[in-house]
């Protein structure tokens, strides 16, 4: 069995003419990874959500990095990964994460899980 992976993928920002397409492109790359959700966060990334939803994947949409937050905690994963331009703030997404998640579920806090 493998791991379920998540995805939080914000606004990459100064693509100016080329943002449309570069967010349409990391939505169809990121279904075919195949996470078990992804939570697309900022005005741009709705194209992400929407191509990843076309590919099968479980996506919403959230405007503010607290709501992607919100989203995360609902859902059940092993691995998060988040990414985004520094200005749309998933960092404070993370911080929402850390305060929220019970330690043992916490990056590095679980002594039992292998290296």
């Amino acid at each position: 069995t493998g791991a379920a992976v998540g995805l939080v993928l914000g606004d990459m920002r100064e693509l100016g003419s080329h943002a449309e397409e570069a967010h349409l492109q990391v939505g169809l790359h990121a279904a075919q990874a195949l996470p078990t959700f992804v939570v697309a966060v900022g005005e741009h990334s709705r194209v992400i959500a929407e191509a990843a939803t076309k590919g099968g994947i479980d996506a919403v949409h959230v405007a503010t990095p607290e709501a992607a937050a919100d989203e995360v905690v609902r859902r059940r994963f092993d691995i998060l990964f988040v990414k985004a331009s520094r200005g749309t703030g998933l960092d404070r997404t993370v911080q929402a994460l850390l305060e929220r998640l019970p330690s043992e579920d916490r990056p590095g806090q679980n002594p039992s899980a292998a290296p």
